[in-house]
């Protein structure tokens, strides 16, 4: 599954090419890369989409949720999408919007790091969030 529609904000796509097994990885970067498939810094990465098997996804420990609401995707899928920020004072990372649901076996989880529109942003993907072959 894909978003059908992404916000001006996700347009500079790479692979990440650190991701192995029945998962993927699309990572959302500042510029465009020099490359479609790679390994980036976070200093580069405003989001990602990330896809694992359901039995091996686990909630990300360093970051606690602060908000939760549901977000329907066009086939009716309900997906939570989740305000979260980070479990330490020490963190090297801000907050972010993540949206995460379940469909065909796998967990599918897409977080935004970009301030204030995040929310927006994350919503928008989520919602146009669609199978592709």
């Amino acid at each position: 599954m894909l978003p059908a529609e992404l916000p001006q904000a996700l347009n500079n796509i790479g692979i990440n090419e650190n991701v192995e097994g029945d998962s993927y990885s699309i990572t959302f970067l500042s510029t465009p890369p020099d490359d479609l498939v790679g390994g980036w810094g976070r200093f580069e990465t405003v989001g990602s989409l990330e896809v694992v098997p359901e039995s091996e996804y686990q909630s990300n420990q360093q970051f606690d949720v602060v908000s939760t609401e549901d977000v329907d995707l066009p086939d009716g899928t309900e997906s939570k999408l989740r305000y979260m920020q980070p479990a330490s004072d020490t963190a090297m990372y801000g907050s972010r919007w993540e949206g995460t649901f379940d469909k065909n076996g796998h967990t599918y989880t897409l977080w935004v790091s970009l301030g204030q529109n995040g929310e927006e942003i994350t919503r928008q993907a989520l919602s146009s969030m669609v199978e592709v072959e």
